[in-house]
């Protein structure tokens, strides 16, 4: 067998081996309609919600310092992928200086901060009634 023969042999086999180890598998899975145009409206209404925030005065102000004019920023935020979007609106979200409670920025505490108040309310109601009675 020459070398070119020799090659040409396990370049063949060495080509099958790694189709053997080449991942075929596919899923998929129907998409309903009604799946599909809630995941548009949800995206539509996040989109909306980021215009607004962008349009508040205190982020125009900022924007302004940065060079960016108020139709600029419009014009950014509907040239955004709904990934993007989406990305931005749950980062917002996190923060406690973009308005929400501590307990809904708080993220999988929820329930833990929610508890925590209620004992406490709990424990000083006791403790207001017990000064109440033998006071």
């Amino acid at each position: 067998m020459s070398f070119k023969k020799a090659i040409q042999f396990c370049g063949v086999y060495l080509l099958a081996a790694t189709m053997l180890f080449v991942p075929t598998v596919a899923q998929a899975e129907m998409l309903s309609t009604q799946k599909t145009l809630q995941s548009l409206t949800h995206n539509a209404e996040k989109r909306e919600w980021l215009a607004s925030m962008v349009l508040r005065k205190e982020v125009q102000g900022r924007l302004q310092e940065y060079g960016v004019s108020r139709a600029e920023s419009i014009k950014r935020v509907n040239s955004m992928t709904d990934d993007e979007v989406v990305s931005v609106t749950d980062q917002i979200e996190q923060y406690v200086a973009a308005g929400d409670p501590l307990w809904r920025a708080s993220g999988e505490k929820d329930a833990g901060y929610i508890f925590t108040i209620i004992v406490g309310v709990i424990v000083i109601g006791c403790l207001a009634f017990c000064w109440l009675i033998f006071i």
